[in-house]
């Protein structure tokens, strides 16, 4: 995870976080753990990983607003995966924007 203190960007008072997140992290390093043709950069962001980023601005002494940015597997209008030509689930961002009450 990589953080943005709050007070490091004084004009805006911009603050965040950047994360991400893996199952299975050390076999993807082993080539005979790999799906076929992926290269290690590949795998690394496939659907085993998770990524989010968020970036929060304070409205008020006790509102934030914050804008989050996560990756997710891919669903079609069913619920069910969407896969891409290799087999492998497509990969599709989802953006919120939430407020925050603080004391």
């Amino acid at each position: 995870e990589a953080v943005i203190k709050q007070g490091l960007v004084p004009v805006l008072d911009l603050h965040g976080s950047f994360t991400y997140d893996r199952t299975n992290l050390v076999p993807t390093f082993l080539d005979e753990n790999r799906p076929e043709g992926l290269t290690l950069m590949q795998a690394l962001f496939d659907a085993n990983t998770v990524m989010r980023g968020e970036l929060i601005y304070p409205v008020a002494p006790t509102l934030d607003v914050a804008i989050l940015v996560t990756t997710n597997v891919a669903q079609d209008e069913n619920g069910d995966v969407i896969y891409a030509d290799n087999g492998l689930p497509e990969i599709a961002p989802s953006i919120s924007i939430e407020t925050r009450v603080h004391f």
